[in-house]
């Protein structure tokens, strides 16, 4: 949770607060991702591009946790909770 709303921030954070053509003298010349035409630097852009890749293993064993859940649940009815 804590990466989606850190990823989201910086989203918002970058959309609003950056020009929406390149500054080549701050080094903003790159168009990040996710910001709808904001330029900054590189490094920022790879700063959301890691938090994006971090989610999504997240996802993965949250996934994976509730298909088990599913699974021992189907396989012993008898039990209530």
């Amino acid at each position: 949770m804590v990466v989606f709303l850190w990823s989201f921030g910086l989203i918002g954070y970058y959309s609003f607060k950056r020009p929406r053509e390149p500054i080549p003298e701050r080094g903003w010349t790159k168009r990040l991702q996710w910001t709808h035409g904001s330029y900054g630097t590189p490094a920022e852009n790879e700063r959301l591009l890691r938090l994006h890749d971090w989610f999504f293993p997240f996802i993965v064993v949250g996934g994976a946790g509730v298909w088990i859940r599913k699974l021992h649940e189907k396989n012993e009815p008898w039990r209530t909770k």
